[in-house]
Order: structure tokens, then sequence, then C-alpha cells
């Protein structure tokens, strides 16, 4: 099957974009701090690209820069970072720095790559001269890291799509810190570039950019989303295992009820990506510890839609895409987005629609601790009562749950 990785990372470089871009967090040398600007990671992606094109690097190099490019500070999206970028303390913005490399490491160490990327993202912001965070010097450096750095510095400090108004500034710019943060013919190759490209619009996609639409097995794009999937349920502290455990709840009812392996893998992914329109919700709405006020709660129910939304731009997604939008709505009709009722929501919809609220009530929200199995079961069954989740899937669920407790 056709899966565009490409795409899957623009839809998390805006969601990264929006997570930080509300905070005055980037630290220059002289510890002032500068706005985070708009569509910085497809840009870094976009100017990365044709700087990877001028020093000759082939098609799968260029494809994969281009996704780092695009989630390089995918880190700033885990909730862990968040106090630190909202202290006013210079040390914590700086650790948050040094954080946010860790982190975004970390969640893209699994993505299968074409190329090796290992800690690309962990030193893309190492100085060439040694003084940065973990003190690489020069080729220590992974050549990716030192292209996205170059790329990241030009946008924060002067905006990639004024390169024809501020060129000059940013050639000495370049020049002044050439050696010291940045490879000197990296230098070289960026100014070459201005000259080449110099009203390029690096906010919009080009033809350049690589085709990163490959052919894939579900086992592997089950793998990929399993990365989104962590970051995904890093946009909370109450959510870090939620989608896993129900991709596992998931799994033994598909068995249950007979579905191919190929169907099943379906289903794995679904539940990864389930809540995948949440990572456009602000920390301050997840975890709010009294009720959400009548627009805060209308923002968190738009995450199914705009998951559905999302998910649709996938090739091959139609099904999954249509069982993300419909895991909030009930039989009864009571649900949202769209209020269907029973013969409206598909069967594979209720099967997540379950997993999710069993899973959801046994774990700790910031409201409520965790609930006990006795009061989890009593809820549902109440809610099988009114009509709103099916019932059979529901006793399927619990004969899974009494089985794994006996085990």
């Amino acid at each position: 099957m056709i899966f565009d990785l490409g795409a899957v990372a623009e839809m998390f470089s805006r969601a990264i974009d929006n997570a930080v871009s509300h905070h005055h967090f980037q630290i220059n040398a002289d510890n002032s701090v500068v706005d985070y600007p708009n569509y910085h990671q497809f840009k870094v992606a976009h100017f990365s690209v044709h700087l990877a094109e001028i020093l000759g690097l082939d098609e799968a190099a260029k494809r994969d820069i281009y996704l780092l490019g695009m989630l390089h500070d995918v880190g700033f999206i885990s909730t862990e970072i968040i106090p630190y970028l909202q202290s006013d303390d210079y040390i914590l913005r700086h650790e948050s720095m040094i954080e946010h490399c860790i982190i975004g490491e970390n969640f893209v160490k699994d993505i299968n790559f074409n190329t090796d990327i290992n800690n690309v993202i962990m030193f893309h912001h190492e100085h060439y001269d040694g003084k940065g965070f973990f003190g690489l010097e020069k080729d220590e450096i992974p050549l990716f890291s030192r292209i996205i750095a170059i790329a990241d510095k030009i946008d924060l400090h002067f905006d990639l799509n004024e390169i024809s108004n501020k060129k000059e500034d940013i050639i000495l710019y370049l020049n002044n810190h050439s050696g010291i943060y940045f490879d000197p013919e990296l230098v070289v190759n960026a100014i070459k570039l201005f000259d080449i490209l110099p009203d390029v619009d690096y906010s919009i996609r080009c033809d350049k950019l690589p085709n990163c639409e490959l052919d894939y097995t579900w086992h592997s794009v089950k793998s990929v989303t399993e990365t989104f999937m962590k970051i995904i349920d890093h946009k909370s502290h109450f959510t870090y295992d939620h989608s896993s455990s129900i991709s596992k709840l998931l799994k033994e009812l598909a068995i249950i009820y007979g579905y191919s392996d190929e169907m099943q893998k379906k289903l794995h992914i679904t539940a990864n990506l389930h809540d995948i329109g949440k990572i456009f919700i602000s920390k301050s709405i997840l975890e709010k510890p009294l009720p959400l006020k009548v627009h805060e709660f209308e923002i968190v129910k738009k995450h199914t839609l705009d998951g559905e939304i999302m998910l649709k731009r996938l090739k091959n997604f139609d099904d999954i895409a249509r069982w993300v939008g419909q895991h909030h709505e009930k039989l009864n009709g009571s649900g949202y987005p769209r209020g269907l009722k029973a013969t409206e929501i598909d069967f594979e919809s209720q099967m997540l629609t379950v997993a999710d609220i069993y899973t959801a009530l046994r774990e700790s929200r910031p409201y409520r601790k965790s609930l006990s199995l006795p009061a989890t079961k009593a809820i549902m069954k109440d809610m099988v009562n009114r009509g709103e989740i099916n019932g059979d899937i529901t006793s399927k669920l619990f004969d899974l749950i009494n089985e794994s407790k006996q085990d």
C-alpha cells in the first residue's frame, strides 16, 4: 500500500508550531529571547532540502532530511517541556532547549528512515566549535544536524521568507558565525542558495520537495504510527499509555470477532491515532483540574472531526479516518460530533468506543483519580442500559479483563 509519511510529518509540524508559538522561548547569545516564527518546521525542512540538493545528496537523504526538518522541534510538544517554556528563568529556558533535543530524539528514533538518522535531532543545536549542549564539534556532529541548524537559526533570527529583503544581514550573520555555530562549507553553500532561490516562499510546499509516498505493508505503517502515538499521548501526563492500552484491547476484540490479520493491523493503527486531533489542544485544557467550561469542552469535542479530516488526507486511510471520527458517537444519538445513531456507526468504531471508555475510566484524570474495576463496570453497564454503547462488545471486553486478571 502507498503511505505518505511526509503528509503525517506535515500534520505534526503544524501541531509543533501551534504548541510553541505562544511562548517567547528562543535563547540568543545575549540571553534575550525571540518569538517562535510561523510555519517554522516546514520552512526549516524546505530550506534544508534545497541545501542538501546543492550538496549533492541523493533522494533518500533529501527525503529523510525533509522529514527530520519537519519534526526537528517535536520534543517541544511533550508536556514535560511546558514548565520550562512558561518560566521566566533563563536557566530553565536553557534547560528546555536541551530537553527538547533529548525527547525529540526519543520520539523519532523508531521511524523507519532510509538513511542513518541516529542522533540528528539530539544534536541539531550543537555548535561547530564544540560549545553546544553536548560538546560535539565539527564532523562529530551529524551532517543532517548541521544542515538543520543553519536553516533553524536563519528562520528564528530573520525568517526564511525574508531572505530577499534581509540578504545582506543574513550573510553577515552566517559569516560571523562560520566555524563557531555553523559548518563553514555549509555556510558557503547556503549563501549560494540565496542567489539561486532568492524569492522562495518556504512556508508553501513546492514541486522540488521529496516525494514521501512509499510502498509500505500495513505492518510497517503500524510501526510508524507507534511513534506518532507516543507524541499524541505525551500531550498530557494523564495519557502516556492511553492509546497503547486501547490498541491492546482492540487487538483482542478483533481476534474474538474474527477479523483478518490485515484488519487487525488497521484497527491497531486506528487506536494508535484515534486522538490525533488532540495535538492542537492546549495543555491548559487537557490537564485542567476543574470542570471544563462550555467553550473548552467544544474545543475538546472538535478532536474527533479534526482527526478524521487529518487522516483523510492519507491514501488508503478512509476507513481509519471514519472510525476515528466516530469514536465518540453513541448508539442512541447522544454522542459527537455528528450525533449518529446505531445503524450509522461502523462496528469497528463501536469497538474503539468501548475500549476507549474503559481505558479512560481506569486512568487518572486531572479532575479525578482512576476508577476501580467494579466502578468502571458499573458505569459501562449503565451506558449499555441507556443504549449508548454496544452491549455485546462491552460484555466481551469484560470477559477479556476477567481472563487477564486470572492470568
